[in-house]
């Protein structure tokens, strides 16, 4: 991967780590957010954010779905 893929991933990343402190509020866990991106590495993150969090908004665009 280029160095602009990974910087990308980063933050896909980050950006859902953010999501899931703000959706799960003091119910969330680092550890098992960091467990659920392990076990799930080779998903695309936007499909782990719609499996972890609930949130599609990411696939749709993606997809063109609406």
């Amino acid at each position: 991967m280029n160095d602009a893929g990974y910087q990308t991933g980063k933050l896909q990343i980050v950006h859902m780590l953010e999501d899931a402190r703000l959706k799960q509020g003091n119910n969330f866990n680092l550890q098992k957010f960091h467990n659920f991106l392990w076990l799930n590495g080779n998903v695309p993150i936007a499909l782990q954010r719609w499996e972890y969090l609930g949130m599609d908004d990411e696939v749709r665009v993606m997809g063109g779905y609406r």
